[in-house]
């Protein structure tokens, strides 16, 4: 059984270099991607991943106030 995994980050081509370096790993599965905490925080509620990956600074929702909000929900 692998991991679920939603990207988090506001840099659309770190987001990709970031998918990229995880689907090499066939135990991980992305399940989806956001650009700003608040839609990060809607994905990981909704799809409840196994991993986060979440950029520090972005809009809306920092990453420390998305990940506080993730393990709140």
């Amino acid at each position: 059984m692998g991991f679920t995994v939603v990207l988090a980050d506001d840099d659309e081509g770190m987001r990709l270099l970031l998918k990229k370096a995880i689907e090499k790993n066939e135990a991980f599965k992305i399940v989806g991607e956001a650009a700003d905490g608040k839609s990060a925080a809607l994905l990981a509620e909704k799809l409840r991943p196994n991993v986060v990956f979440l950029d520090v600074e972005m809009p809306e929702f920092s990453g420390l106030e998305c990940a506080a909000r993730i393990f709140d929900s």
